[in-house]
């Protein structure tokens, strides 16, 4: 099938609503694929350009996503954080947080978000949360209030409005962490197509 294929141009991607493109989407869930998602990544990564697929993603399999032209994005290109939120999220008794904000660091952190817990969203929730690592970006940790582990995606933070352009404090995070935990690249893609091959019935996911 890959002899078929369009080769991607960009890199370090990852897959979102085409209307929330900072907030990363699980794609390994098992669950049907959404009609509007597209890949969003790095056209230039010297000049820190990020762009989107022209044509929504139809396809996952193992190995990468497919979009309707035919264009294959392999998980080997994806971005190292997407590729930790994957993992992360799919784990038992876990969360997703997206639109998050920090609301107070002290005495304990708690951030407002939207949860997202399986097919159901619940818009504005405040919650505790213990980061599992501590490190110049927050990708993942623990509520005692929601009684869940919570993955944060990472981009998509509150009050950041990406209509008409993507503020560079956010450019700047996505290009920094781009790098981030290399050295463990192999490892974290045997994970994900692991995932892929437990929830995904038959050899691709189609669009509801």
């Amino acid at each position: 099938m890959k002899l078929k294929l369009k080769k991607s141009k960009i890199t370090d991607w990852w897959v979102a609503k085409e209307g929330h493109k900072m907030a990363f989407v699980n794609i390994v869930s098992g669950d049907p694929l959404d009609k509007d998602l597209l890949v969003v990544g790095y056209l230039d990564k010297s000049q820190e350009e990020l762009a989107t697929s022209t044509n929504q993603v139809i396809l996952v399999c193992k190995d990468g996503v497919v979009t309707a032209q035919g264009t294959f994005y392999p998980f080997e290109e994806a971005h190292e954080l997407y590729l930790q939120f994957l993992i992360n999220a799919n784990k038992e008794n876990t969360v997703i947080a997206q639109s998050w904000e920090i609301k107070q660091e002290v005495p304990k952190m708690m951030l407002v978000a939207d949860i997202i817990c399986g097919s159901e969203i619940k818009e504005d929730i405040t919650f505790d949360f213990i980061p599992d690592e501590k490190t110049y970006v927050m990708l993942h940790g623990y509520s005692e209030k929601l009684s869940s582990n919570v993955v944060l995606t990472t981009f998509a933070r509150r009050n950041v409005c990406i209509i008409l352009n993507i503020p560079k404090t956010v450019t700047d995070d996505i290009y920094s962490s781009s790098f981030a935990l290399e050295e463990e690249s192999d490892d974290r893609l045997q994970a994900v197509r692991k995932l892929f091959e437990q929830n995904v019935k038959g050899p691709y996911i189609l669009v509801k």
